[in-house]
């Protein structure tokens, strides 16, 4: 294990066999707006047909990283590398039944 390993495995809030979950992060604004710009995230999504700005990108971020009880953004990471490779959002939370929708994200072209 490298001194690099512990720090990369704490960005991981939720885990599975190949992805890991992490908080959204500042610095991955313009990776964010590298995979929404993408076209076939932007119909996957429902997104609109126009590609965000840098500047749309970090309002969206202002507005995912607030706290909220019913809406939860993700970076989803490759835990084989480590890589951020897209996003994820849970929606309609529901923290006393334990449950949650999911909506697709963008991902790592």
């Amino acid at each position: 294990m490298t001194d690099e390993e512990p720090k990369q495995q704490r960005l991981i809030l939720v885990q599975g066999q190949r992805v890991g979950l992490g908080a959204l992060r500042h610095d991955l604004i313009p990776a964010y707006l590298r995979w929404r710009s993408d076209p076939e995230v932007m119909r996957g999504t429902g997104e609109s047909t126009q590609i965000p700005t840098v500047e749309a990108m970090q309002a969206w971020y202002e507005q995912a990283t607030k706290p909220r009880n019913r809406e939860v953004h993700f970076t989803v990471y490759d835990l084989d590398d480590m890589a951020p490779v897209g996003t994820a959002l849970l929606v309609r939370v529901n923290q006393h039944a334990g449950t949650a929708g999911g909506c697709p994200g963008s991902r790592r072209s």
